[in-house]
């Protein structure tokens, strides 16, 4: 942690427990660190201070607390008390939005009925009961969170960033702790989805100058990535991937003079291992099966002196990104190269079943290549006999590339770079 941030912390004992945390502390916090706060940062606070002001105190005050005070146990039991209060009162939004916008005779599940699904835990103090003559469900509640306090939070503070280099320091420093950091940060980065502010955070750290904190951000990416949980089977609750980070690593692999290369090997050897060989291949098959690289096929008659030859090739129906396709088949070649037997068989045992987005990408483009329409609507079966293993899927996606081209009309407008990077 950079010492500008360091100076956001207030000395307290390191050596007290929850115990000793007495609620004159509580109530005295924000005289503690507003001081220090006000000297050396606006930290959590957005351009203009009504947004902040119009916080209720204690949720000023659970911001401050989750980094402010020199107190592990005060800093992570604020980060779980907030990100749990935000992804409830998102849950409740979005349930609202879904109720607003319904199609006439739709039936939209009751906030607290999504809320059981969701399973965001037992948080009590989240909620309180609203009584309505025109409300139906009667189990309906109203956050305490109002949405202009969900929408400084996520939106114009710096309070994500704050915290998540917080607990990137603890994840190394805090042995005894290690799974409850990694649990925070993967709620914290599930809730940031429409960001990269926590990914942001490790990549500075991998990316260092300093040899020796890139090799030590590795060696904490990798604990990172061997403790998260990997359950992104159920849609809604869907885990989301470090993808960026996990990149850094595998670009190591690209070459032995690399000073991380042995580091990302002993590494790929690990997820050989422990047979989690889906989660560094999908965020790779998924840029490949962008939908900007839909094709149609198209049967073209050759004929010659003394026969009649028939070839099937496909045309793409718009133009795609070749730089980022040529970057994801060389990581693709990188992976199976570097150990090729260990690869291939983890990658025949390994459905795509268990990967909805990446299963319901290669139904859109089977259903295109079958004369269908990419976008149309289709579904997956969710049982591993009816979806390809990683190898197969690996195999069709990179025979798919080698009989594509781009149609020469004047409606499509192509560039040499375009053409040059599909030939490559």
């Amino acid at each position: 942690m950079n010492d500008d941030f360091s100076k956001l912390k207030v000395s307290t004992d390191n050596g007290s427990n929850a115990d000793s945390v007495t609620t004159e502390l509580v109530a005295n916090v924000d005289a503690q660190v507003t001081g220090t706060v006000a000297r050396q940062s606006e930290s959590i606070r957005p351009i203009t201070s009504d947004d902040y002001s119009s916080c209720k105190p204690y949720i000023r005050d659970l911001m401050l607390l989750s980094y402010a005070v020199d107190n592990t146990l005060i800093n992570y039991a604020s980060m779980r008390l907030l990100l749990s209060m935000l992804s409830s009162s998102k849950l409740s939004l979005d349930h609202e939005f879904a109720r607003a916008n319904q199609p006439v005779g739709t039936v939209v599940p009751s906030f607290s009925e999504e809320l059981s699904a969701a399973v965001v835990g037992d948080t009590p103090l989240m909620f309180e009961r609203r009584s309505s003559e025109s409300e139906q469900d009667g189990d309906t509640k109203r956050l305490l969170l109002t949405h202009n306090e969900f929408t400084y939070i996520t939106e114009k503070s710096c309070w994500f960033s704050i915290a998540m280099e917080v607990l990137w320091q603890y994840l190394s420093s805090m042995p005894m702790i290690r799974l409850e950091t990694v649990d925070i940060i993967q709620n914290m980065h599930n809730l940031t989805y429409q960001t990269l502010v926590c990914e942001d955070i490790i990549c500075a750290s991998l990316n260092c100058g300093d040899e020796k904190i890139a090799y030590e951000s590795r060696q904490k990416f990798i604990l990172l990535f061997s403790l998260m949980k990997n359950d992104r089977s159920a849609l809604d609750l869907k885990q989301r991937e470090f993808e960026r980070p996990l990149f850094f690593m595998l670009d190591s692999l690209a070459n032995k003079m690399d000073p991380f290369n042995c580091i990302a090997r002993d590494w790929l050897a690990q997820v050989y291992k422990f047979k989690t060989t889906s989660r560094v291949l999908e965020p790779i098959l998924r840029i490949l099966l962008h939908p900007d690289t839909a094709r149609t096929p198209i049967i073209f008659t050759k004929i010659n002196i003394s026969s009649i030859h028939h070839s099937q090739m496909h045309l793409y129906s718009q133009v795609y990104d070749s730089q980022r396709i040529l970057y994801a088949l060389n990581t693709l070649w990188n992976v199976l190269t570097t150990d090729p037997h260990q690869g291939l068989i983890r990658m025949a045992n390994s459905s795509v079943s268990g990967c909805h987005e990446l299963h319901l990408l290669y139904a859109r483009h089977t259903n295109a290549l079958a004369g269908g329409n990419f976008h149309d609507e289709v579904t997956v079966n969710s049982r591993a006999a009816q979806a390809p293993s990683f190898l197969e899927l690996t195999i069709i996606t990179c025979l798919n590339f080698l009989s594509s081209h781009y149609m020469m009309l004047p409606s499509v407008k192509l560039s040499q770079a375009d053409i040059h990077g599909n030939q490559k």
